[in-house]
């Protein structure tokens, strides 16, 4: 699958090249050779298969690197006429994604990072003062003799 911040700035570029009506078989088989390799290498192969006749939804539907959603959002793209907008819409929503991602993520870590040094004094207390407390606490402990 690809990363998502390569998806969204491929649905950018897209965006950008459709609404300028530039062809997007030429287009991008272009943008492949500026691509890292495998990025590169499957964009190339949807440049390919556009070319032979294949509809961008199905090249799409068929390539395990996109997820199914961004085939499904250029379908409708293409069936409305707006494939622009679409993919706009598509990359606005990935940004989103994105972000509510990194705020959940950075939003766990200050509590995990609380537990673990609670944790860690916890653990220094136990291992450096439990014998002083086991021996304060044998004290209390008086056995009642036999009757």
């Amino acid at each position: 699958m690809l990363p998502q911040d390569q998806l969204i700035s491929l649905c950018d570029e897209t965006a950008a090249l459709v609404r300028v009506g530039v062809p997007l078989e030429p287009a991008l088989r272009n943008r492949s050779t500026g691509l890292p390799n495998q990025l590169g290498s499957r964009i190339r192969e949807l440049s390919e298969k556009l070319e032979s006749g294949q509809s961008l939804s199905d090249a799409l539907k068929n390539d395990p690197m996109f997820p199914l959603v961004y085939a499904s959002v250029i379908e409708s793209g293409l069936e409305s006429g707006n494939l622009a907008g679409a993919l706009e819409l598509l990359a606005q929503n990935l940004r989103l994604l994105r972000d509510a991602r990194r705020f959940v993520v950075g939003a766990m870590l200050y509590p995990l990072l609380v537990f673990s040094v609670a944790w860690l004094m916890l653990t220094v207390v136990w291992f450096k003062l439990g014998h002083v407390f086991a021996d304060f606490f044998s004290g209390f402990f008086v056995h009642a003799a036999a009757g």
